[in-house]
């Protein structure tokens, strides 16, 4: 069988992340944002970008945790911060116990992380809740979403 060789632009799903880590591309705003311009991933890459850098992560879970991590290597009071907000209906998204994540003990120890500052973070979350719960980090850290964080949660 022939041979397809794929220009170094375009973007695969089995190339290592190092590599597609430096494709991303200026895009315009969505519609109503007229002036602003945000920062998109090609391919189903997943990360996020901050500072002007682009960090790739595993998997939405990931994604999270890195931005919690980040956001809290920038500021030690972040974590606190976040936790007085309200969080979800059934769960909190960050935690300074393990056990007040859940309602039930066992979700807890099978579904939580705990994040280098010692705080707790519930892993058990759709797309779309981290993707909400990334918007709520981005304002208790003064960051407008999708331009100061940019996320890519994969399609």
């Amino acid at each position: 069988p022939a041979r397809v060789s794929v220009p170094a632009t375009q973007a695969t799903q089995k190339a290592p992340f190092a590599a597609n880590a430096s494709r991303a591309i200026e895009q315009p705003a969505p519609h109503g944002q007229e002036g602003e311009r945000r920062t998109a991933l090609r391919g189903g890459e997943m990360g996020y970008q901050m500072d002007g850098q682009f960090h790739p992560a595993r998997n939405a879970i990931d994604v999270l945790r890195q931005v919690f991590e980040a956001l809290t290597d920038k500021d030690t009071s972040f974590p606190e911060r976040f936790s007085a907000r309200p969080q979800g209906r059934s769960r909190r998204y960050l935690a300074r116990d393990r056990d007040k994540l859940y309602r039930r003990l066992d979700l807890c120890q099978k579904y939580s992380i705990q994040l280098q500052s010692g705080w707790w973070m519930s892993t058990n979350h759709s797309r779309n809740t981290i993707d909400s719960i990334l918007q709520l980090a981005s304002e208790v850290a003064g960051l407008q979403y999708g331009q100061g964080l940019v996320t890519h949660l994969g399609d």
